[in-house]
């Protein structure tokens, strides 16, 4: 939890369309779960950006003032469940409230 002076930087909202690996019996290499279709399973995420390199998307799928769930961004002082796709598995990725010019 931040202090009260501080707060999680304003982020957009986004959509993210990827690729997740449905294995059953431990580790398998991504090489053998991309070669098999089978292996693979579409999902579709949406979150505030967190962060977007080279190497990972990460988004914060939810987040939180002191007692609500939602609320304005300059009082957001947790975030929960954050999700990091490997860039590689990323198909798409759509701002939700990006003003267009």
């Amino acid at each position: 939890m931040l202090s009260e002076e501080e707060t999680l930087p304003t982020r957009e909202r986004v959509e993210i369309f990827w690729t997740d690996a449905a294995t059953e019996n431990g580790w398998v290499s991504e090489k053998e779960i991309l070669a098999d279709p089978n292996r693979t399973i579409p999902m579709q995420s949406l979150g505030y950006l967190l962060s977007d390199t080279e190497k990972h998307v990460v988004i914060a799928m939810s987040r939180y003032t002191d007692d609500a769930v939602t609320g304005p961004p300059e009082l957001v002082r947790k975030v929960a469940e954050v999700l990091s796709v490997p860039r590689g598995w990323i198909e798409r990725l759509e701002y939700i409230d990006r003003q267009k010019p």
